[in-house]
């Protein structure tokens, strides 16, 4: 999740710009007696694609293009290694070395976030201000305090702390993470129907006891983002401590950020991407123009787009012998791309066809394609592998 912050200060910084591209070594790249590692080898990416690929190699890159001093300045600038200052006892500010203290190695490794402890708070704070045009916000949880008569004491509202970055970079940090929940990117499980989601997902290695390495098999996974990315409503961070079986943040974090910020939205009344808030109160809403995600029958609009921004079970009826049948006996085949294996079969169990899969992790291809029609109970066969 640290990797859109090193990138927006490279982006800042002019160090680097979208025209350029860095090499990432096909995966692996010596540093010292270190190996630093990406999940796929590649060569040259340009800025969106090593986020949306997370390289952790060209983020390293970066960090030393833009230099220790002005890193350092900038990763403090977005409140990391400090409080936020939240009305809650204990906060801590997480760990983050000095300026005189941080290596060259250490500096690389905090671009891609192995080099520095952040807290959820933090990283959601980081993510609103690229949401808010790179402002830095503080964050709060009073609105107000009343007193026995309910006279209103004291309210809050939201305070801006700094200008971090300049508008035009937070834009292209947020177009950058869009792609990360589309095909071919790590959170496309993030992705909703009736919102374009801009996120960013982690998987971090939790270190040893008595602070020397890391842990073996012990990770974080996390997905952070907003939505909706045009027009910003809610910052949600999903962090899961040691995730049993798959630990990648893509596959473990990034459904249920769905989950919540689908349902987030819609009880918010957050009109669709292309719909108008008065559309929607009215019932005139008509089709979003952002994209559709899987399961969306073609050329079919629901009245409530908002209540639409998470799927219903089909319908079904009664038949005469007391068992439950579909109501109709074809329907669309659902787009099950860029979903976990077991969010596929969620989906697909929901519209009544059965799965047939092929490989682990991520899907990224079917049969029947997705739009057609198909009789209902039909087979799908999907294509999965392991998220980049």
């Amino acid at each position: 999740t640290f990797k859109a912050v090193t990138a927006a200060i490279a982006l800042e910084t002019g160090a680097f710009d979208l025209t350029k591209t860095l090499h990432c070594e096909n995966g692996a790249m010596q540093v010292g007696k270190f190996t630093i590692n990406d999940t796929h080898g590649h060569g040259p990416l340009n800025l969106n694609d090593i986020i949306k690929f997370s390289s952790n190699i060209c983020s390293y890159k970066l960090a030393q293009l833009v230099g220790k001093k002005r890193f350092y300045e900038m990763v403090r600038d977005f409140g990391f290694g400090q409080k936020t200052g939240i009305e809650i006892p204990g906060e801590v500010g997480g760990i983050m070395a000095s300026l005189n203290n941080l290596g060259t190695l250490q500096l690389g490794t905090m671009a891609f976030g192995q080099g520095i402890s952040t807290t959820p708070l933090q990283i959601a704070a980081a993510y609103a201000a690229i949401a808010n045009g790179g402002l830095l916000m503080k964050p709060y949880l009073l609105k107000e305090i009343r007193d026995s008569k309910n006279n209103v004491v004291q309210s809050f509202g939201p305070q801006v702390l700094r200008r971090v970055i300049r508008e035009d970079t937070a834009r292209h940090i947020a177009r950058m993470l869009e792609s990360v929940v589309q095909k071919g990117g790590t959170g496309t499980a993030a992705r909703l129907e009736e919102y374009q989601v801009a996120g960013k997902t982690g998987t971090a290695q939790k270190v040893a006891p008595g602070g020397k390495g890391y842990a073996k098999n012990k990770y974080l996974a996390s997905f952070v983002g907003f939505a909706p990315a045009r027009d910003p409503k809610l910052v949600v961070l999903v962090s899961i401590d040691e995730p049993k079986g798959d630990y990648y943040g893509g596959l473990v974090s990034a459904p249920p950020f769905r989950e919540i910020m689908g349902q987030s939205l819609a009880y918010l009344k957050t009109p669709p991407d292309g719909v108008s808030r008065e559309a929607v109160a009215q019932g005139k809403a008509e089709k979003p123009k952002g994209p559709k995600a899987a399961g969306k029958a073609p050329k079919e609009e629901r009245e409530d787009r908002v209540a639409a921004a998470m799927e219903k079970p089909p319908v079904e009826a009664i038949s005469g012998d007391g068992e439950s049948t579909a109501v109709e006996a074809s329907q669309a085949v659902p787009d099950l791309t860029g979903l976990s294996v077991r969010e596929a079969l969620r989906r697909a169990q929901s519209k009544n066809f059965k799965v047939k899969v092929r490989g682990s992790g991520i899907c990224n291809r079917q049969e029947p394609e997705a739009g057609g029609e198909a009789e209902a109970g039909a087979e799908i066969v999907l294509d999965c592998e392991p998220p980049i």
